[in-house]
């Protein structure tokens, strides 16, 4: 299996313009929720996202966490949430954007 993203450990991204297309959003229960592909997360909006997902989830994979604006703000939700190494996928998209899954 082929993973076109780098694995995140601290502040850590790959510059490629071949992401993954993340689905559009959609609703998985009443309070975790999929962000639309085009939406931009805070920290603090990417903390809640995966405290609502994480706590509704039985089962452990790969999910989407939305996009972020620059590395630090990843970095920030990613430390919170206790992301260790290989729990986190980023990808650096031509939009300057930082697509970002994490195992959980």
């Amino acid at each position: 299996m082929s993973i076109p993203a780098a694995l995140l450990i601290g502040v850590s991204a790959s510059a490629s313009a071949d992401a993954p297309t993340p689905k559009p959003s959609k609703s998985v229960s009443s309070t975790c929720y999929e962000p639309a592909r085009d939406q931009v997360l805070t920290t603090q909006q990417g903390i809640e996202l995966f405290k609502a997902c994480s706590a509704t989830n039985s089962v452990p994979g790969w999910h989407w966490m939305g996009n972020y604006g620059d590395v630090y703000s990843l970095a920030n939700a990613a430390n919170s949430w206790g992301a260790g190494p290989g729990e986190l996928l980023t990808q650096h998209m031509s939009s300057g954007l930082l697509a970002t899954f994490m195992y959980y």
